[in-house]
C-alpha cells in the first residue's frame, strides 16, 4: 500500500486503482477505475525495471537499501513500497511476459535468490521468453537434477526448444520427443489431405489410457500447417475427461509461454463451452468432543464419468488426480478459473498493448458460430420491494434483454465491453441490458481497446473473411469502416472469402473494395467468379461487364466457360449461351464439357445438372455424333444422372438403335436404378418391329415388371407392336389375363395392367380370350381383373344372347359399372324379363342398394296384375329386409283381389313377420267371417299371432274380437276354436289370458254341449 497522505490511502488489485478517504465512513469506499494509456504503461515498465534494480542491489549490499532510492511515487502507483509486496516469483514472471529482454542481464543475477519451485518455474519460463541460446546450459542444469517436479519439467522442455537455433540441438530434443509418440504416428506419412489426417490422429486417441503423448505432438508441430491443423480440429471435440483433460492443460501452458494465440483460444474456447465432467464434494462424520458432538470434514473426495460411460465417486481427490491415467479433472472449479483466467489474460495484454490480444480475442472470435449459439430473447418479471419511506411493499416489473449469444460472455466483452446499460461480468449467467433493449445493427464502436484493433488490419480481414458470426462479422465491419486505409493491403485470395460469406454488409465491404482498387484485381479470375456468387444486386453487373470487355480472351478458357454453365445463377447461364454462340469451337466445348460431366463425383449435384442441360439444348449437333466409347464411359457411370443422359445422346444420335452395340442397351435395361432401367427399356422400344416381334417374352415382362417406371416404358412397346402384328396382340393379351389368376391381393401392377388391356388399341384384342378366362376375371376377387373380363363382355356381347339368370347374375355384381350395364340390358329386354319374372326379383336380395331400388321401381313401372302371381306377391313378403318386405305389402294391398282371397290369407297366415300378420288380421273379418272351414285351416296362423309376446298389439286385439264374434255366433268355429283357447290359457301373459279364460266361460254358458279340458272360474 502507497501512502500519500493521512487523509488517502491508494492500493491497486489488477487493473483497479482503489481510492480509501479517511474523511468518509469506513464502510463507504469509493472505487475508481482507471484505464491504462500508453503513458501509464511505460512507466509500469519502468517501475519493475527499478524493482528489479533494487533487489539485484539489495542481494549484493545489505545496506543498499538505505542507499538506494525508488522511483517517484507516481511511478510506482501499480506497486506497493514494502519490499515484500510483491514476490520474486511475480516480478521475475511479469517480466517474461512482457518480454523485457533488457532486464536480462540482472535476472540472471538474482538466479541465486530463487530456490522454491514456483520461482524457478517463473524463472525458467522467463528465460524461455527473453533469453538467447547461451542461457539454454542454465536450463538444463535445472532439467538435469534428480528431484524435480513434473511441471517444472515441461517448462524447462518448452524453455529450451524456444531457445534452441541450432540445427544440431533442436535434432537432439525432436528425437527425445519422438520416442514419446505412438508408433503408428512415426511410420504415417503426413497425407496433403488434411481432414483425412485429421481421421487418423484421431484413431490414435484411447478412452482407457492417458494420452500424454498429445503434448509432445504439439511441441513438434506448433508452427507447422498440416499437422498443427489437425491438433487445433480434434483440441475443438476431444472429451475433457482427465485422461485428455490433463495434456490438454499442458498444451495450453506451452501455447502460452510460445505466445500460440490460436492455440490458447481454441482451448479455453473449449473449457468455456464444454460441460464438466468431474465434481467433488466434502465428506465427513460427527464426532463427540468435549461432551458435545461436532462435525468433522475428513476431506475432498472426487465424482466422475469413466471412459466407459459408469458414474464413479468415493476416492480422494488427491489420491485420483496423482493417478497417471485418471478421469477425474475437469471440475465446475477448474471451469470457472479458466474463465476467470481467460478475462484476466484479455485485459492484461489489452492494457499492456500487446500484439498477443488482437491475436488472442481474433483467435476465439473466429470460434464463434451462429449455429451453437444460443439466440435472443426477452425475459419480464416482478418483484416486492420494501419502500421504508410508505412503509408498503411496492411491486416493481423487470424487463432483460438477452443478447444473441448470451451464453458467450467473452465475445461480448470483447466487441461489446461499451455498451451502455448491457451487463458483462466474468460472473454472469448471460449477457442482458436492462430495461431497454439494444439495437446491435446500429452500434458505433464499442469493443474493448479500440486502439489496437485499429493497427490490427490483418486481423479484420481475417475476420471478415472467415468469421460465421453475425456479431462478430458486425464488429469487425465497424472496425473496418473507421480504418479505410485497411482495403489497401486485402490479399485477392481474402476478397473471394469475404465475398463468400452469407453476410450482405461483409460483401459490400468487398464489392466496394474491387470498385476502388479495380486494376489491382483486373487479371484474378477468382474475383469475377465470386462476385458472380455475390448477393449484392451490382456484384453481378461488375462481372458481367468485366467479362464482356475480355469475352474473347476468357472464352478460350475452357474451364472459366464450364464454371460459367454451371453457375447457380440463371442469368449467369443464360449469359454464356449466348456468349459461345459464335466465339467457341463447340467441338472442343463439348470434350471439355464431357470430361467435366464424366469426373462429376456427386458433390454439386445441381452443378451437373445444370451442365447436362446445356449439353442437351446448345451442343445438339455434337450430342448427335457422340462415340461408343464415350457413351460406354456413360453407361457404366455411377452417377444416375450420367446413366439417363447416355440414354438421351442413344435416343437423339444420328444412328439408328439397332446400329448401337447390344450390350450397351442390355446395360440399361437391367440397371438397378429404376430410371434408368426405364429408358432402356424405351430405347428397347425404338427398334424395329420385326425385332420386336420376335421379343414377346421379353415385352410380356416388361408389362408385368414391379416397378412403374419400367411399366410405362413397356406399355406403348406392347401397343405399337401390336398393332402390326395381331397374333401378337392376341398372345400378350392371353398371357398378360392369366397374370389376374394367380393367388394374392391385387397391387400396382394389376392396375397397370388392366389399363394396358382395356386400352383402346388393346381392347380389339380381347374377344380372342375364352368364355371360361372373361367368366373367370368378372368373378374374381380382384378389381382390376373384374374390368378386364366386363370389357371383355362388353367387346363380344350386348347382352341379347346371355341368359336372363346370368344378366341377375350380374346385376348382383359388386363391379357398379357391371351392375349398371346389367340393369341396361333388362330394361331393354323387358318382355323377356317380365316373362321370367321369377328370376329377375331375386335382385330384391342383393346387399347392392342401388340393384334392390332398380328391381322395385322396375317391377312397379313395368308389371301389370297379369303379372304378379299369388307366389310372387307372397315371396316379396317372404325377405328378411324390411324395404322389400315394404314393397311386398305395397304390392299385395294393389293387387289383392276377392278370387285369391283364400290363398293369400292361407300363406301369409304364417308368415312371422308382425307388419304381414297385421295386414292379414285386417282381412278376417272380410273374407273368412262365417266360413268356418276357413277359420279352422287358418288356426295355426291364429296360434302364432296370440302366442306373440309383447309385439303386435293391434293384430292380436283384431283377431281377439274377430274370433269372439265368430265362436259366439257359430258351435262348429266355437268347437275348433276351444283348444286354441285352452292352450293360450297356459303360455301367454296375465292380460291375455284373462281374456281366454273370459271367452271359454262365455262360450260353455252359451254352448255347454261342447266338451272342454279347463274347468270355468266363476265370474
Amino acid at each position: 500500500m502507497i501512502k500519500f497522505n493521512q487523509k488517502v490511502f491508494i492500493f491497486r488489485k489488477y487493473n483497479r486503482i482503489f481510492v480509501i478517504s479517511k474523511e468518509r465512513n469506513t464502510n463507504s469506499i469509493n472505487k475508481m477505475k482507471m484505464q491504462h494509456t500508453t503513458k501509464n504503461h511505460q512507466e509500469s515498465i519502468e517501475a519493475i525495471k527499478a524493482r528489479l534494480e533494487y533487489t539485484v542491489a539489495c542481494m549484493q549490499d545489505e545496506n543498499a537499501k538505505s542507499q538506494y532510492t525508488l522511483p517517484s511515487t507516481n511511478k510506482m502507483i501499480d506497486f506497493a513500497e514494502q519490499e515484500n509486496s510483491w514476490k520474486l516469483s511475480r516480478l521475475v514472471w511479469r517480466i517474461g511476459e512482457l518480454k523485457l529482454t533488457e532486464c536480462l542481464y540482472n535476472v540472471l543475477k538474482i538466479k541465486k535468490l530463487i530456490k522454491e519451485d514456483v520461482e524457478k518455474y517463473a524463472f525458467v519460463w522467463t528465460l524461455g521468453r527473453i533469453g538467447n541460446s547461451d542461457n539454454i546450459s542454465i536450463i538444463e542444469n535445472i532439467l538435469n537434477k534428480k528431484k524435480i517436479s513434473e511441471s517444472l519439467k515441461l517448462v524447462c522442455i518448452q524453455s529450451i526448444q524456444m531457445l534452441s537455433k541450432e540445427e544440431s540441438e533442436i535434432k537432439n530434443l525432436r528425437e527425445e520427443h519422438l520416442s514419446l509418440l505412438p508408433a503408428e504416428l512415426l511410420v504415417s506419412v503426413v497425407s496433403k489431405d488434411e481432414n483425412s489426417f485429421v481421421t487418423f490422429l484421431r484413431s490414435l486417441l484411447k478412452d482407457n489410457q492417458i494420452n500424454s503423448w498429445l503434448y509432445v505432438y504439439y511441441l513438434l508441430v506448433h508452427d507447422k500447417t498440416i499437422e498443427k491443423y489437425a491438433l487445433l480440429t480434434i483440441l475443438k471435440d476431444i472429451p475433457m475427461r482427465g485422461n485428455y483433460f490433463k495434456p490438454v492443460r499442458q498444451i495450453l501452458k506451452a501455447a502460452e509461454q510460445f505466445d500460440d494465440a490460436e492455440t490458447v483460444a481454441v482451448i479455453y474456447w473449449r473449457m468455456y463451452h464444454s460441460e464438466p465432467t468431474s465434481g467433488v464434494y466434502r465428506r465427513g462424520d460427527w464426532v463427540r468432543k468435549n461432551n458435545s458432538w461436532t462435525y468433522v470434514y475428513k476431506g475432498k473426495y472426487a465424482t466422475f464419468y469413466n471412459s466407459k460411460g459408469y458414474y464413479e465417486r468415493g476416492a480422494k481427490v488427491e489420491k485420483e488426480s496423482k493417478k497417471e491415467n485418471t478421469n477425474f479433472g475437469f471440475t465446475p472449479k477448474s471451469k470457472q478459473y479458466f474463465k476467470t483466467r481467460l478475462f484476466r489474460l484479455l485485459l492484461k495484454t489489452g492494457f499492456a498493448a500487446s500484439p498477443l490480444y488482437v491475436d488472442l480475442a481474433t483467435s476465439y472470435l473466429l470460434m464463434v458460430n451462429d449455429l451453437q449459439g444460443k439466440s435472443a430473447y426477452t425475459e419480464s418479471f416482478g418483484r416486492y420491494h420494501y419502500n421504508r419511506e410508505t412503509r408498503r411493499y411496492d411491486y416493481l416489473r423487470y424487463k432483460y434483454y438477452y443478447l444473441p449469444h448470451w451464453n458467450d460472455l467473452v465475445m461480448h466483452k470483447i466487441i461489446h465491453s461499451k455498451i451502455k446499460n448491457v451487463e458483462i461480468d466474468v460472473k454472469l449467467v448471460g449477457v442482458k441490458s436492462v430495461g431497454k433493449e439494444v439495437k446491435l445493427n446500429k452500434l458505433k464502436r464499442v469493443e474493448l481497446f479500440p486502439k489496437l484493433w485499429d493497427n490490427a488490419n490483418t486481423q479484420v480481414v481475417r475476420l471478415l473473411a472467415e468469421s460465421h458470426a453475425k456479431l462478430v462479422q458486425n464488429f469487425a465491419a465497424r472496425v473496418f469502416k473507421a480504418n479505410p486505409h485497411f482495403a489497401e493491403n486485402i490479399s485477392a485470395e481474402e476478397i473471394v472469402k469475404m465475398l463468400h460469406v452469407p453476410y450482405l454488409e461483409t460483401n459490400q465491404i468487398a464489392v466496394d473494395t474491387i470498385k476502388h482498387y479495380f486494376s489491382k484485381y483486373e487479371e484474378d479470375r477468382a474475383i469475377f467468379m465470386a462476385l458472380l456468387h455475390c448477393s449484392v444486386p451490382e456484384a453481378e453487373e461488375i462481372a458481367i461487364q468485366w467479362m464482356e470487355k475480355r469475352k474473347n480472351e476468357l472464352l478460350k478458357d475452357f474451364d472459366f466457360v464450364i464454371n460459367l454453365i454451371t453457375h447457380p445463377k440463371e442469368s449467369v447461364n443464360q449469359w454464356i449461351a449466348s456468349a459461345i454462340e459464335d466465339t467457341v469451337e463447340s467441338k472442343d466445348l463439348f470434350t471439355h464439357l464431357f470430361e467435366y460431366i464424366a469426373k462429376n463425383d456427386d458433390k454439386n449435384p445441381i452443378a451437373l445438372e445444370k451442365a447436362i442441360d446445356f449439353m442437351k439444348c446448345n451442343l445438339k449437333e455434337d450430342a448427335q455424333k457422340i462415340t461408343d466409347e464415350k457413351l460406354r464411359e456413360l453407361v457404366n457411370h455411377s452417377n444416375e444422372s450420367l446413366n439417363l443422359l447416355a440414354v438421351y445422346f442413344i435416343k437423339n444420335h444420328k444412328k439408328s438403335i439397332g446400329d448401337f452395340p447390344h450390350d450397351l442397351l442390355l446395360k440399361l435395361m437391367e440397371s438397378e436404378r429404376v430410371k434408368v432401367r426405364a429408358g432402356g427399356i424405351e430405347l428397347f422400344g425404338l427398334l424395329p418391329e420385326e425385332d420386336l416381334y420376335k421379343q414377346q417374352v421379353a415385352v410380356a415382362s416388361f408389362c408385368v415388371s414391379p416397378i412403374a417406371e419400367v411399366r410405362a416404358a413397356a406399355n406403348p412397346i406392347a401397343i405399337k407392336v401390336s398393332q402390326k402384328y395381331n397374333d401378337f396382340g392376341e398372345d400378350l393379351v392371353e398371357t398378360l389375363s392369366s397374370f389376374f389368376l394367380l393367388r394374392g391381393k391385387a397391387n400396382e401392377i394389376h392396375d397397370s395392367i388392366a389399363n394396358l388391356m382395356t386400352s383402346e388399341q388393346m381392347r380389339p384384342f380381347l374377344n380372342s380370350l375364352s368364355s371360361k378366362r372373361m367368366w373367370r376375371m368378372l368373378n374374381s376377387k380382384k378389381y382390376p381383373a373384374q374390368q378386364v373380363g366386363f370389357s371383355t363382355l362388353k367387346q363380344r356381347s350386348d347382352g341379347t344372347d346371355l341368359e336372363m339368370e346370368t344378366i341377375v347374375t350380374l346385376g348382383k355384381h359388386e363391379l357398379k359399372d357391371i351392375r349398371e350395364w346389367s340393369f341396361q340390358r333388362i330394361e331393354n329386354q323387358s318382355p323377356k324379363a317380365i316373362y321370367e319374372a321369377d328370376k329377375i326379383l331375386r335382385l330384391l336380395e342383393t346387399d347392392w342398394e342401388d340393384s334392390r331400388h332398380f328391381m322395385m321401381k322396375f317391377a312397379e313401372e313395368k308389371f301389370k296384375a297379369r303379372d304378379w302371381t299369388p307366389e310372387l306377391l307372397v315371396s316379396l313378403c317372404d325377405s328378411t329386409r324390411d324395404d322389400i318386405q315394404a314393397f311386398g305389402t305395397k304390392m299385395i294391398r294393389t293387387y289383392f283381389t276377392e278370387e285369391n282371397a283364400y290363398r293369400f290369407l292361407l300363406q301369409l297366415s304364417q308368415h312371422p313377420s308382425a307388419r304381414i300378420q297385421q295386414m292379414t288380421s285386417e282381412w278376417l273379418a272380410k273374407y273368412a267371417g262365417g266360413k268356418p272351414q276357413t277359420i279352422k285351416k287358418l288356426k295355426p296362423f291364429f296360434l302364432t299371432l296370440l302366442s306373440q309376446v309383447n309385439k303386435g298389439r293391434v293384430a292380436k286385439n283384431r283377431v281377439f274380437d274377430f274370433l269372439e264374434t265368430e265362436a259366439l255366433n257359430n258351435p262348429e268355429v266355437a268347437e275348433v276354436l276351444i283348444p286354441i283357447y285352452e292352450r293360450l290359457v297356459l303360455t301367454i301373459a296375465k292380460g291375455d289370458k284373462a281374456k281366454c279364460i273370459l271367452i271359454l266361460n262365455q262360450l260353455r254358458k252359451k254352448f255347454p254341449h261342447l266338451e272342454m279340458k279347463l274347468e270355468a272360474s266363476s265370474t
